[in-house]
């Protein structure tokens, strides 16, 4: 199974929502992050993580994996040229910059006939211009994750979700899992398209 999570512009939490995916897989997978940024997030990640992690990431695709994420580059695509995937995942913040390139990225899944999944991330409801996006057609059936520490904070410890102690942890990991059962939801009733 493919996943690609990818969304035209940076800063989304394209890298984060594809090692935390993976830790929450891995332990009923073997889980492969094709780290296709050129930024190298992922691999960049991988490197300071203190010892093995418990899914592999590579830059390029490998066999024998049961699951492949890919975290592709925040830009469109030349010609529109997306890989194959059984889902795409599509995060997004909510300002408005984010949201309007958010909105390119779907339309040219829809035209390509792709089924997504959209992922409102670091979401402030408190916010009147969260709670206004949240409320857009373009975001119906989205999974939302809330603003929250522990998922800014494990980057740079090379850690995830899923290995991580402390306070916040545990609905940082259920956000993260949230994600997952509507991934496997989605894949088990393929027909809806969109979200």
């Amino acid at each position: 199974m493919r996943l690609v999570v990818c969304c035209f512009k940076g800063g989304v939490g394209r890298t984060t929502l594809s090692l935390n995916l993976a830790a929450a897989f891995a332990g009923q997978s073997r889980v492969l992050v094709n780290d296709r940024d050129p930024q190298c997030g992922s691999v960049a990640w991988s490197a300071m993580s203190d010892g093995e992690t418990p899914f592999t990431v590579s830059r390029a695709s490998s066999p024998g994996f049961d699951l492949e994420i890919q975290d592709l580059p925040p830009s469109a695509p030349v010609k529109d040229q997306l890989p194959d995937a059984d889902l795409y995942l599509v995060p997004t913040l909510l300002d408005g910059g984010s949201f309007v390139v958010y909105l390119r990225t779907i339309e040219t899944l829809r035209r390509q006939g792709k089924p997504f999944l959209p992922v409102a991330n670091r979401v402030n409801v408190k916010r009147a211009e969260h709670r206004r996006r949240l409320e857009d057609p373009s975001l119906a059936g989205a999974i939302v994750i809330p603003e929250r520490a522990a998922l800014a904070s494990y980057y740079e410890l090379g850690e995830t979700v899923f290995s991580m102690r402390g306070a916040g942890v545990d609905k940082a990991r259920e956000d993260i899992l949230r994600v997952g059962q509507a991934i496997q939801k989605r894949l088990a009733n393929p027909a809806r398209g969109h979200a």
